[in-house]
């Protein structure tokens, strides 16, 4: 089983946010993000994204089985790659539901949404997620 450090992590962060091959303007504009909301809620970069993922995370995923000519919803376990996954995707998904509201930019939509999730408020990513489950 591979071992997850703190720069593994923070790559995983910026790669589900790369948008056609322009890496370091998307690591630019995550740094950027990361430090005002770290400075805002004087935490470390790092425990910001952690905390994050620690919000999002679904640790079970219940898929639908046909046994027997019936269907059946049986919970199964999610894998380390597959929280992530699931995390950016609720993650980017409440982005986007709250570009249709407000009219900004990719960074600061994502920098109101971590924002919104560190102090427990009302977020789109966290609606979206329950409403997966």
């Amino acid at each position: 089983m591979k071992k997850y450090n703190n720069y593994n992590f923070y790559i995983k962060f910026i790669n589900s946010f790369l948008n056609s091959g322009l890496k370091i303007r998307t690591k630019r504009n995550i740094d950027l993000m990361l430090n005002k909301v770290s400075i805002k809620n004087n935490i470390q970069p790092i425990q910001v994204l952690y905390f994050i993922y620690s919000k999002l995370c679904s640790i079970i995923e219940v898929k639908k089985l046909k046994i027997r000519n019936r269907s059946m919803f049986i919970p199964f376990p999610i894998n380390l790659k597959r929280r992530f996954y699931l995390a950016s995707f609720f993650l980017k998904n409440g982005i986007l539901e709250r570009k249709k509201k407000q009219k900004k930019s990719y960074s600061t939509l994502l920098e109101l949404e971590i924002n919104s999730i560190l102090a427990n408020n009302q977020n789109n990513s966290y609606t979206l997620k329950l409403l997966n489950k």
